[in-house]
């Protein structure tokens, strides 16, 4: 059906119409105030985290094992992560970071599996996580 030109007279060009409702897009923003609670809460959790899982092996350690000594340093590092937050410098931060990423991929190394299957590779996600939240205060300090 043809617009009349009344009608384009009144309103304008039929395209003019359109063109307001594409403006008026709905843009998503960030919650800013958000980040230090979450910058908490990742240091917190990967502590508690490697706590839970290896306080049998932190309780009594022994040192003439070299796998017991890398637990060991494992969860001291998560401690470093929270430490770290508390001080005005990123070098204590960003040290912890790599540490535990590089420890995090060594474990990783360590336990693969020989046979690769969907149910062997399952088993490596939970150093997934720590490694992660050690490559992101490694790239971002603090801040």
């Amino acid at each position: 059906m043809p617009v009349s030109t009344s009608c384009i007279a009144q309103h304008g060009s039929a395209r003019a119409n359109f063109s307001n409702f594409e403006e008026k897009k709905f843009a998503m923003k960030p919650m800013q105030s958000a980040l230090p609670v979450a910058t908490w809460m990742m240091r917190i959790s990967v502590f508690l985290y490697l706590l839970v899982v290896y306080l049998e092996n932190i309780k009594v350690v022994n040192f003439q094992r070299w796998d017991d000594v890398l637990v060991f340093v494992y969860v001291l590092i998560g401690l470093l992560l929270v430490v770290g937050g508390f001080l005005s410098s990123d070098t204590l931060t960003i040290i912890a970071g790599a540490l535990m990423f590089v420890l995090t991929v060594y474990f990783m190394i360590g336990h693969f599996p020989e046979i690769v299957n969907m149910r062997t590779l399952s088993s490596l996600l939970v150093y997934l996580w720590p490694a992660s939240i050690g490559l992101y205060f490694l790239s971002s300090g603090n801040s």
